[in-house]
């Protein structure tokens, strides 16, 4: 009753799994309504590297492509997501629908926190105020192999004396199941390489995020794929700069909307030797002007796309989307 009551000229459904929500709704009510696929992870593509089998990837699968097929405008976090969701998973895709990236806003608290100590302490518009704050090298990912977390404890095995030396302190932090083998493998090698390393296990609000990254000199995002990663995003909030892949076999949906074209993200084959890796993060961490200046300019950009600016390139997707009769045949280019 509210619903029709509403009128909405757009349903938004959130991954595959609000297809049926969507669908019963429709149903329950007699009535047909225009149904935008917003993707924010395509899990026939992240689920198939080893936790489910075959049945489940078809399902995900299955579910995706039927999005897909329904929908009058189509969404993902990336270009990349985009042109899977339009090409891997797009058989029935409507005349006129092309998949678009629409990146994720900045955390309204976290926001609010950055812009604040920006306000108070015009930390971040001077380089040497910069260097002076910066200890960390940082890792802020879900402990698992889908996050290639593994990475990190290997380039620490490497660069421990290295780290000792600079004054340098790991910091890694990410959630994981109790007694996870892979997170616990992880955790040990980091502390027995350097025991001052600084591993955190629980939950990490506003504020915490705001001091971690504050004092992070490099943050390391060891991901080969990922939809997104926020917090590549968020560490930009606070002037922190992060190291995304940028090799062949993976893409990371952040390194789209911070652009390595325009020095708001620092792009390595991660899938390189770690040796060589940490080569290049030794470079890196030798030359703190150049990672204040990579630093600021993702700030900027990160402190930009609030949730108006989300929205707007959401209503920029609705509106560029094309009508259908119930034929299915395109009535024009826009709503």
């Amino acid at each position: 009753m509210y619903v029709a009551k509403f009128r909405p000229s757009w349903v938004l459904v959130v991954d595959w799994s609000s297809l049926p929500a969507f669908e019963s709704l429709s149903m329950a009510m007699g009535m047909k309504w225009r149904m935008a696929f917003l993707n924010f992870r395509i899990y026939t593509v992240s689920e198939y590297q080893g936790e489910d089998g075959r049945a489940e990837k078809r399902f995900y699968k299955d579910m995706e492509s039927k999005a897909v097929s329904m929908a009058s405008a189509v969404s993902a976090l990336s270009s990349r997501d985009a042109n899977i969701l339009a090409t891997q998973l797009g058989e029935g895709i409507r005349d006129g629908v092309v998949p678009k990236p629409h990146f994720p806003p900045l955390r309204e608290d976290l926001r609010a926190v950055a812009l604040a100590r920006n306000s108070i302490n015009q930390e971040f518009g001077s380089t040497e105020k910069w260097q002076k704050s910066r200890l960390y090298l940082t890792c802020c990912v879900r402990l698992s192999p889908e996050k290639n977390t593994e990475l990190f404890a290997s380039l620490i095995e490497v660069l421990a004396v290295f780290l000792s030396q600079q004054q340098i302190v790991p910091f890694l932090c990410g959630g994981a199941k109790r007694g996870n083998p892979y997170a616990d493998r992880i955790r040990m090698r980091v502390r027995e390489a350097m025991p001052e390393a600084i591993i955190y296990e629980g939950f990490m609000g506003a504020s915490d995020l705001a001091d971690l990254y504050s004092q992070t000199l490099l943050n390391l995002h060891p991901c080969i794929y990922d939809a997104y990663g926020m917090t590549i995003v968020e560490a930009a909030a606070f002037a922190s700069p992060s190291i995304v892949h940028a090799g062949s076999g993976g893409a990371v949906g952040a390194a789209e909307f911070l652009d390595p074209s325009q020095g708001q993200v620092i792009p390595l084959d991660l899938m390189a030797d770690p040796q060589k890796i940490a080569d290049e993060i030794k470079e890196l961490l030798l030359n703190r002007s150049y990672l204040a200046k990579v630093g600021c300019a993702s700030q900027e950009r990160s402190l930009s796309w609030d949730e108006d600016a989300n929205a707007d390139q959401l209503m920029g997707i609705l509106e560029s989307a094309p009508l259908f009769t119930k034929d299915n045949d395109v009535v024009n280019g826009v709503i």
